[in-house]
């Protein structure tokens, strides 16, 4: 199973290389990897790092509704000894990158209320005449 999550992997990033990176599939393969650690733990270093590296091509992505979802965060919550294979730069990065992106959301948030105020105005103004 190792063998085959790591060539899902590399073809995948073969096909990131060249094209936009499929989220989903990506998304599959590392709840796959997972599934696979949590199962069989191993005191192998090797799957983890490649697994790691995926924020290189796919930092986050929008999901569904509210939620974003960050491959690396997912693997430091589900798989909390990854943080000791990895090296120290990128976990603070992913963990900045997180607060960096609920601020954005919020600004994005209140962006668009503001650019609503208008429209409510010219209903508002309609409803009573």
């Amino acid at each position: 199973m190792r063998s085959v999550i790591i060539e899902m992997y590399n073809q995948w990033e073969k096909a990131a290389d060249g094209d936009m990176p499929d989220k989903h599939r990506l998304m599959v393969i590392i709840s796959l990897f997972v599934f696979f650690y949590l199962h069989f733990p191993t005191k192998d270093t090797k799957l983890p790092k490649l697994m790691w590296k995926s924020h290189r091509k796919i930092v986050a992505f929008h999901l569904v509704g509210d939620i974003l979802w960050i491959p690396c965060e997912f693997l430091m919550r589900e798989i909390p000894s990854i943080v000791n294979a990895v090296d120290k730069k990128s976990v603070k990065f992913i963990q900045h990158l997180r607060e960096t992106f609920y601020v954005e959301h919020c600004d994005g948030m209140l962006e668009e209320a503001v650019s609503h105020i208008a429209t409510a105005e010219d209903w508002q103004f309609k409803v009573l005449i």
